[in-house]
């Protein structure tokens, strides 16, 4: 396995740091993994090892304002700045890659700019697998809070608040929990702005989901208290895709690929990928 790290310029000239994963043998396709908030690309590192290790070569980056890359912590202006990062890197990994199919990875606010992007973007992947989906997250941030995330992103745009993630609620794994708190470039605050954003595109994905009819895997823990699984099974439902598929794992947390039981999720993950190189 070999492992390179690069720089590219996302929207407005912002540079974003990226990583990738070789295999040392032969490649079957390549991976483009998005992060979460407030986190960044090296927590995959799970994942990456364990797909690389089959074949595939894994690609990622951490998001404007997370990790490695510029801009201001947990802030955006609009959210069409993540998918037009996304939409770059995408062309830039095709780039380097231009023989291989290419599938997308996005956990939790990653599946939402995935997403996003199968919603506004001429389709450039032959399918997305989608973690920890946040489209059902009345149990993670309280109605006071939107209320005042609505206004300030008015007046204060870049005024922080608290993000409504508890370290303990992200994985099984008391390890994994433990790195987390501990973990400096994990940040603990968002903007006004980047909530209403957040709020924003979750609505637009929720009410034209049905426009979605490219591959889809969508998986969840069935004990995830940050995004409801519930969002999943909606999702789920309301895609128009002919080639879908759910799977919901009982007592997993929201950070399925950190969980203890992790080798069977990520197995899953390879086999389905596995699944639609017969169809390339």
């Amino acid at each position: 396995m070999q492992r390179s790290e690069e720089k590219f310029l996302g929207q407005s000239g912002l540079e974003l740091y990226s990583q990738s994963w070789q295999p040392d043998n032969g490649k079957k396709a390549a991976l483009v993994v998005v992060h979460g908030v407030a986190e960044y690309s090296n927590r995959y590192q799970n994942l990456a090892e364990s797909l690389v290790n089959q074949g595939y070569a894994i690609y990622t980056y951490d998001q404007r304002g997370h990790g490695k890359s510029e801009g201001q912590r947990g802030f955006i202006n609009d959210w069409s700045e993540y998918r037009e990062d996304f939409i770059t890197f995408l062309a830039w990994v095709r780039e380097r890659e231009p023989n291989l199919p290419l599938f997308a990875y996005g956990h939790s606010m990653g599946a939402l700019v995935i997403l996003d992007y199968l919603l506004n973007d001429d389709n450039r992947i032959i399918g997305s697998i989608l973690s920890g989906t946040p489209l059902e997250t009345s149990k993670s941030a309280s109605p006071l809070l939107i209320i005042t995330a609505q206004i300030l992103s008015r007046f204060l745009p870049t005024f922080s608040l608290p993000t409504p993630i508890n370290p303990a609620q992200l994985s099984c794994d008391a390890r994994v929990v433990q790195s987390y708190q501990d973990d400096p470039t994990v940040f603990k605050i968002l903007t006004a702005r980047w909530g209403t954003e957040y709020l924003k595109t979750q609505k637009f994905v929720y009410q034209h989901a049905e426009s979605i009819v490219s591959p889809v895997f969508i998986i969840h823990g069935g004990e995830d208290k940050l995004c409801d699984p519930q969002g999943s099974q909606d999702l789920y439902h309301r895609i128009s895709s002919k080639d879908k598929l759910i799977k919901i794992y009982p007592a997993y947390f929201h950070e399925i690929h950190n969980e203890p039981g992790k080798a069977s999720v990520l197995q899953d993950i390879a086999d389905w990928m596995e699944s639609h190189l017969v169809k390339v």
